[in-house]
């Protein structure tokens, strides 16, 4: 079973001023889509499928911490920074695949960047950003090789591990989504004929050509 990771964990219990700053943030990004916000209803995420959030979903899931989970595969550092400033408080970014062993986790504190720990399956280390946190063991990761030529890697285990010292579970099933969950996104047009046949030889377009 593949392990996926797009989740944001904002450390404060204000769930209705996130998702209000969600819907601004997705209204930020056009002029011509509008944003709804309702209820799941035994929904999924199409996660890692836009550079740009195109969807959110909003829930509790942890004492003290929102969740939001997304359907981007960047790092959204302006998103997670700005999350934490306007909450004055720490925000957590994990976004991995095991797939293809990709794996990214930041950490911002009062608006500024902590921790970057981040690991790509065709890297020869782990590539790391600021201080340590105290519960950290050094060198970073898990050791594959041996104790005279070591080899370190940073899978979603070690993520786990890492945000388990903030109460933090990203482990837990969230691949179906419920009526504890809040949908926000941007409202589904039907397109035309002729803008459907359009977006069908795009994608199939970019499919050969990535080929």
């Amino acid at each position: 079973m593949s392990i996926n990771l797009y989740q944001i964990h904002i450390q404060t219990t204000e769930k209705d001023k996130v998702e209000k700053m969600l819907v601004h943030y997705l209204e930020q990004q056009t002029n011509n889509r509008s944003v709804i916000i309702q209820l799941a209803e035994k929904t999924s995420i199409n996660f890692f499928t836009h550079e740009i959030p195109t969807m959110f979903a909003v829930s509790i899931q942890h004492e003290g911490w929102v969740t939001v989970l997304h359907d981007s595969f960047d790092h959204l550092n302006e998103l997670t920074e700005m999350l934490s400033n306007f909450f004055n408080t720490m925000v957590i970014h994990a976004l991995g695949q095991s797939t293809v062993d990709n794996y990214y986790l930041s950490v911002y504190q009062h608006g500024i960047l902590l921790r970057v720990i981040s690991y790509e399956d065709d890297n020869v280390e782990v590539e790391q950003k600021g201080r340590p946190f105290s519960f950290e063991k050094l060198p970073i990761g898990k050791n594959i090789g041996t104790d005279s030529v070591p080899s370190y890697v940073f899978d979603y285990n070690e993520m786990q591990s890492f945000c388990l010292h903030f109460q933090v579970d990203l482990l837990s099933d969230v691949t179906e989504l419920n009526e504890q969950w809040m949908i926000i996104q941007y409202e589904r047009t039907n397109p035309s004929p002729t803008n459907r046949r359009l977006t069908l030889m795009s994608k199939l377009f970019d499919k050969f050509k990535l080929k």
